[in-house]
């Protein structure tokens, strides 16, 4: 009885020790917590900014195709006026002798002529007449910078002669009887004083194109 005690109790101690010295269990892994990920909800795709329209060039501002655009203007200005009976404008709007609001308007005309040499016309009103009698110059103009001059005007007893040497000749009367003349040269728009012996026969006969002419 005694030695059967003796064994289980042998045996009991002998569990004993090997469970102490057996490695514990390890613990259980906690599993991993699945978190979804975040979804992106893509924005709008930026707008390509589209480049800037480079503007296109102003087309350069060209010249009239004719140089006497001004000159032709009056002209028309001055043929209007004298077949209307200067009803829709004056003389003295347009800034020209009244000899052209007096009688004897199919006398009256105008002329383009380079009257210095420099290659540029001017443009003469004046009278035409018939055979040896003189052509009298009322008025002349000219282009400075772009814009219409206007150097020399004058009626039927202050008017202008042109000379072959290009000198402009200023001949002008009190009563129609007595003449008196100045001599001037024409440069740049301007009427410069100066001094010739040239008489009446020296005088050019122009040829005036008629206002009234269509």
């Amino acid at each position: 009885m005694k030695k059967r005690l003796f064994l289980i109790l042998s045996i009991t101690a002998l569990l004993l020790s090997l469970a102490a010295c057996s490695s514990p269990a390890p613990a259980p892994t906690a599993a991993p917590v699945q978190t979804e990920a975040p979804v992106i909800t893509p924005g709008p795709a930026a707008e390509t900014e589209a480049p800037a329209e480079t503007p296109e060039p102003a087309p350069p501002v060209q010249a009239s195709a004719d140089p006497y655009a001004l000159y032709r203007e009056l002209i028309g200005k001055v043929a209007a006026g004298i077949r209307d009976g200067w009803t829709g404008t004056t003389t003295a709007e347009l800034g020209i002798s009244d000899v052209f609001a007096r009688p004897g308007a199919e006398e009256l005309g105008w002329l383009m002529r380079d009257l210095n040499g420099d290659g540029v016309d001017e443009l003469l009103f004046g009278r035409s007449r018939k055979g040896d009698e003189l052509t009298p110059t009322f008025d002349i103009f000219c282009l400075l910078g772009g814009a219409l001059s206007h150097p020399a005007t004058g009626w039927e007893f202050n008017c202008w002669y042109l000379l072959p040497d290009g000198m402009l000749i200023n001949e002008w009367s009190n009563d129609g009887n007595d003449r008196y003349h100045s001599a001037y040269g024409y440069f740049n728009g301007s009427l410069i004083p100066g001094f010739s012996s040239a008489g009446r026969a020296e005088y050019l006969k122009l040829e005036f194109q008629p206002f009234t002419e269509d």
